[in-house]
């Protein structure tokens, strides 16, 4: 009977200990964050979205509640076609630190752009989540007061565009379109 109870104390301390050992590696410097960060903003700036994400993701692995790196990770994913479940999830936690005075490239900055709702609608579009889409585009709007009218109409047919779209696929989802002629 002891040895069993040493043996799964031995157990739980192992597995403690694993489980600090892969948090501590998870973790890096401030200075190798803000280093990596950098690069990163870097390689976005010079449009190389590709580039910085593998950069952007050990940011994000290290630190996933750094607005600025979910939004970039998001952002470069989206622009390098890799549109999923995952960017749809750092999206959104980019979404809820937007913050209307962020300023963008300051890695102390730990804060989201409003583009972040931009680019979550743009994603939960691709996916076929257009409700969540509708919301994230309408989220948008009310964080870019100054827009001009050109980009502010451009979301506005956006979401008609999503509404029309739901309201196709329920009318034909349900038959009854096919009911209603004879």
């Amino acid at each position: 009977m002891k040895s069993i109870k040493n043996l799964a104390i031995v157990a739980l301390v192992f597995t403690t200990g694993i489980i600090k050992t892969e948090s501590a590696f998870a973790q890096m410097s401030d200075y190798k964050f803000e280093q990596l960060f950098e690069q990163a903003f870097e390689l976005v700036l010079e449009g190389n979205h590709r580039q910085a994400i593998p950069m952007l993701t050990k940011l994000y692995d290290s630190d996933g509640n750094h607005g600025q790196v979910q939004y970039l990770l998001g952002m470069c994913r989206m622009n390098c076609g890799m549109v999923d479940a995952f960017t749809v999830h750092v999206l959104k936690k980019a979404s809820r630190n937007y913050h209307f005075q962020h300023q963008s490239g300051r890695v102390e900055d730990r804060t989201a752009p409003a583009r972040a709702w931009f680019y979550l609608a743009e994603a939960c579009s691709k996916t076929e989540l257009e409700s969540a889409a509708i919301e994230a585009y309408r989220n948008y709007m009310s964080c870019i007061p100054l827009a001009s009218i050109d980009h502010k109409s451009m979301i506005v047919a956006r979401i008609k565009a999503l509404k029309n779209a739901g309201i196709e696929a329920t009318i034909g989802g349900n038959g009854l379109l096919a009911n209603l002629n004879p």
